[in-house]
């Protein structure tokens, strides 16, 4: 599993408490849809943690 070695930095851990503050729970099978901002902004967070070619 190549995730296992990833580490995340402090920055990264910031963006994600910006996008789902720290102790929220939802599940996305329980919303119709994904806020387009949401999706963005997840976009970003996923772009930072992919390894650079």
């Amino acid at each position: 599993m190549p995730a296992a070695d990833l580490e995340l930095t402090a920055e990264i851990l910031d963006r994600i408490d910006e996008v789902v503050a720290p102790g929220t729970t939802f599940a996305t099978d329980d919303l119709p849809f994904t806020p387009k901002a949401l999706r963005e902004t997840l976009v970003d967070v996923v772009d930072a943690l992919a390894p650079s070619a």
